[in-house]
């Protein structure tokens, strides 16, 4: 892991420490520390896009640092920020066309929340730390791993005999009359 002194502001936005130690932070947490932490804390406007892309550097080289100014990379999520709407569809459209033009990168569009009210409406949770950094929590965890929802549709058959046969309007009335 680099240290602060090793890392581009180019990798801020990633996952860089803002101490000269090492740090080593949960898989949910990221640190921003990029030209925007304060415009990040007063942002109105949030839009999370959930990248298809396995190798995150690719989605930072697509990005490019000038978007630091109004996103955050978080893994395989793009958190845009902005205090405007129109100013942050205008963003939106940028990091866009950078996935679009640098690697083809698409959209998970389930996964996305496009203008949100507030960082927690977009599933981020964001902390100042000293410095002017600023901690960014996601709290929505997608794990890839399915293995423990396979059993899903035999959890709710047995679910639902348990709680018995439905009782209609209908059903019920004649039942009590028989």
């Amino acid at each position: 892991m680099k240290t602060s002194s090793e890392v581009s502001d180019a990798e801020w936005p990633t996952d860089g420490p803002t101490t000269g130690r090492e740090v080593s932070l949960p898989p949910n947490v990221s640190i921003y520390a990029g030209p925007s932490s304060a415009e990040l804390l007063r942002a109105s406007i949030f839009t999370r896009l959930a990248i298809t892309v396995q190798d995150w550097a690719q989605l930072a080289a697509a990005l490019g640092s000038d978007c630091a100014t109004f996103c955050h990379q978080h893994q395989n999520v793009v958190l845009i920020f902005d205090e405007d709407l129109d100013t942050h569809h205008e963003h939106f459209r940028q990091v866009c066309l950078r996935l679009k033009d640098n690697g083809d990168l698409g959209l998970e569009y389930g996964r996305c929340i496009f203008d949100a009210g507030s960082s927690l409406q977009a599933g981020f949770q964001m902390d100042k730390l000293q410095g002017g950094a600023v901690m960014v929590v996601n709290l929505q965890d997608y794990d890839d791993d399915d293995s423990e929802d396979d059993n899903d549709d035999d959890d709710d058959a047995s679910l639902l005999a348990a709680l018995g046969e439905p009782v209609g309007g209908a059903v019920a009335s004649e039942s009590s009359h028989a």
